[in-house]
């Protein structure tokens, strides 16, 4: 069994319930068969957190190569997309991440809106530039355990890299919403995941300081 903290997402029992949670003895669990109906997905959201387990149906046990990082093999790779979708759509369910984004863009235009795309084998990241062309916000796509080193969670989400106050870097991260810079430096920027766990007139008063401090 594997257990991912997702306590940053605010989940309602609505929004789980719509996606086909149950709720059994105070706990609410999502089943699915897959692979012809041989293995068994078991989801428990108990405590800000999903329980994950996979059973094999034709021996009625547990499915212990799931939790096994270093196993191999064609079964347990098809059993771990099958799991890594249910959690995107899942995770889905709180992530505001596309509208955040979108409204994110359109204030950084109050700066005149010039962006570039700084790495061609990436055309989706976006550099936005001030007048001397240097970057002060940078959004991309990053697996979520590439930022937060405690969870297995691999979904994408969408997040912007600010420069921030040296002196003040270390208070202002939560390792929830406010993360160490990803592939920047650590020292000078700050990575932020965009959704609706943050106020976005937090994230403008940081883009506002991203850009003063970008000389």
């Amino acid at each position: 069994m594997k257990i991912i903290d997702v306590e940053k997402y605010n989940f309602s029992k609505e929004q789980l319930k719509g996606f086909g949670f149950k709720e059994e003895a105070e706990k609410l669990i999502y089943r699915q068969e897959i692979l012809d109906m041989s293995f068994l997905i078991e989801i428990v959201f108990v405590d800000s957190q999903l329980l994950v387990g996979v059973y094999d149906l034709e021996f009625d046990e547990v499915y212990s190569l799931y939790s096994v990082d270093s196993a191999v093999g064609e079964t347990v790779q098809n059993i771990r997309e099958h799991v890594e979708n249910l959690l995107r759509f899942i995770l889905g369910l709180a992530d505001e991440s596309g509208k955040i984004g979108s409204e994110v863009i359109d204030y950084c235009y109050k700066y005149g809106g010039n962006h570039v795309n700084p790495f061609k084998k990436h055309p989706d990241i976006l550099a936005f530039v001030n007048e001397k062309n240097k970057w002060y916000a940078l959004i991309l796509e990053v697996k979520y355990n590439k930022l937060n080193k405690n969870t297995d969670i691999t979904t994408k989400v969408k997040v912007l890299n600010l420069k921030y106050s040296t002196d003040k870097i270390l208070d202002i991260i939560d390792n929830k919403n406010i993360f160490p810079a990803y592939h920047m430096n650590k020292k000078h920027w700050i990575s932020i995941v965009l959704d609706k766990n943050i106020k976005l007139e937090t994230i403008k008063e940081l883009i506002d300081i991203s850009y003063s401090l970008v000389k």
